[in-house]
């Protein structure tokens, strides 16, 4: 199989779900948001509610990785051999 036809291969073609991908990375920082505006909300009257910070900031973080992540899922990455075929695979 040459490059060009793995590549065609694997080539994705259907974008809703890069787009759903993205939408739910995008919500995953918008309910991160709210869990840390709730939060700072209530610290100053109540400061029992604490650990919703640290919920926020994992949304908040496991989104922005879909956003950096999702891009890469369909790169390909070529190691060039002058091996020969029984040499490559030992």
């Amino acid at each position: 199989m040459t490059e060009e036809k793995f590549r065609k291969l694997i080539q994705h073609t259907d974008k809703m779900q890069d787009v759903m991908n993205y939408s739910i990375c995008v919500l995953m920082i918008l309910g991160g948001l709210y869990f840390i505006s709730t939060t700072l909300q209530i610290i100053g009257s109540n400061s029992k509610d604490d650990n919703s910070i640290f919920v926020g900031l994992f949304l908040i973080t496991f989104g922005l990785y879909g956003l950096w992540r999702i891009p890469k899922d369909y790169q390909i990455i070529t190691i060039n051999s002058n091996n020969s075929i029984e040499e490559k695979n030992k």
